[in-house]
Formats: structure tokens, C-alpha cells, sequence
């Protein structure tokens, strides 16, 4: 029952499930109490799953039932987790977690209505979290391509570290034949400096201009 306080849910319903294999029982379970797509019956109980799950980085169960409670844009986010976790050169693994990730944020942009309440976490901010996974695909594939050409310290850089990981990874795509349009898509949609200019109040407008043109040393104008 939906009585019983959350900690108790833990220690005394999710865990035996847990143990046993039983985890798509429970879930049935819960949904026939409560058919509301984002479960607020079970809302409390699910949270308090999903942090333990998360404190013991059991990522994969953690995904799971963030999506089942319809917190797509969550499990996205720790799919990106589980993504950073995998050793640059597993590939596979890197991109299956990627792709994971692409699914979910999907889920949250098509199903809004469904997401529980997230402070601070917008469509914009979701749609760029989209994007990212979307572009960290088409690197990961360019890497895995060429790995044997790519310094391994480059190989753990991702487009969700810093702006000079971005940018070394933006150069590299174009090195590894990525081309212009690669790597200045992994500039325009990271970099927000026009934004920064205006925000600071250091002119009204700003515009960017990038180039790449082999043999063109300048080629912006």
C-alpha cells in the first residue's frame, strides 16, 4: 500500500523484489493502484528508490524506473551519467548509453505533461541535452572510426566536460575528416558567447562568424 512510509518501501518491498528478480512485478503492481501516468500515489516512495539507486550508482535499475514513473528527462541525465562511466575505448558501450539517452530526452520534449516537476530544467534545456547526445553520437562513431589515430586523452574528452574539451574535440572531428560541418556544429550549438556579450551588457548585438577552408589560413572576413 501507498501507506507505508518510503523507507520503509526500500528496506521492506523494493529490495526483496530486487533480490529476487521480481522488479517487473512490483511495477505492475504499483501501476494497477495507481494508473496516473506519473504515479503521484507512489510519487514519494519512487523518490526515495530512485535516490538510493542513485547513491549506489545502480544506474541501469535507476533508468529504469525513472522512466517508469514517466522522468524521462532524468533518466536521460543518467544515461549521460552512465556514458561518462564507460572507459573511452568501449565504444559500444558508450554508444548504446548515448542512444539511451537520445530516447529518453525524446520521451520528455514528446510527453511534457507526463514529467514530474523538475526546477531549473526547461524544454530549451532539454532539447539542448537532445542535440548534445545526438552530436556525441556522430563523435563517438568518428573516434571509434579512427582510434588508433587519436590520443587517448582525447578519446575521454566529451562534448559534456568543458568549453576547451568541446573545442579539442570540435578540431579533432575535422582532423579525423569529420569535416567543417561536424565540428562547427559542436562549436554553434555549445558555444553561447554571443549570448554572454549581450548579457553583460558589452554591446546590444553580437554575431559569430566561423569558417574552415583547407589551405586558407583566415578564412572568416
Amino acid at each position: 500500500e501507498a501507506g507505508v512510509a518510503p523507507a520503509q518501501f526500500l528496506e521492506d518491498v523494493f529490495m526483496p523484489c530486487l533480490a529476487h528478480a521480481r522488479l517487473p512485478e512490483l511495477k505492475a503492481a504499483m501501476r494497477h493502484t495507481d494508473p496516473e501516468a506519473a504515479l503521484p500515489r507512489w510519487h514519494a516512495h519512487l523518490l526515495h528508490v530512485c535516490g538510493f539507486l542513485d547513491k549506489h550508482k545502480a544506474y541501469d535499475v535507476l533508468i529504469d524506473f525513472q522512466a517508469f514513473m514517466h522522468d524521462y528527462a532524468r533518466a536521460g541525465k543518467t544515461a549521460l551519467l552512465v556514458f561518462l562511466a564507460h572507459a573511452p575505448t568501449d565504444f559500444d558501450a558508450r554508444l548504446e548509453a548515448l542512444r539511451v539517452a537520445k530516447r529518453m530526452f525524446g520521451e520528455a520534449l514528446e510527453h511534457p505533461s507526463a514529467e514530474p516537476p523538475q526546477p531549473g530544467l526547461t524544454s530549451a534545456d532539454v532539447s539542448l541535452l537532445l542535440r548534445g547526445a545526438d552530436l556525441q553520437i556522430a563523435v563517438t562513431q568518428l573516434l571509434q572510426r579512427n582510434a588508433r589515430a587519436v590520443p587517448p586523452e582525447t578519446l575521454a574528452l566529451s562534448l559534456f566536460g568543458t568549453n576547451r574539451d568541446r573545442l579539442a574535440l570540435a578540431e579533432q572531428c575535422v582532423l579525423l575528416g569529420g569535416g567543417a560541418f561536424l565540428g562547427g556544429n559542436l562549436l554553434l550549438h555549445f558555444y553561447s558567447t554571443d549570448e554572454a556579450v549581450v548579457a553583460a551588457g558589452l554591446a546590444s548585438r553580437c554575431q559569430i562568424q566561423l569558417a574552415y577552408a583547407i589551405g586558407v589560413a583566415e578564412p572568416v572576413s
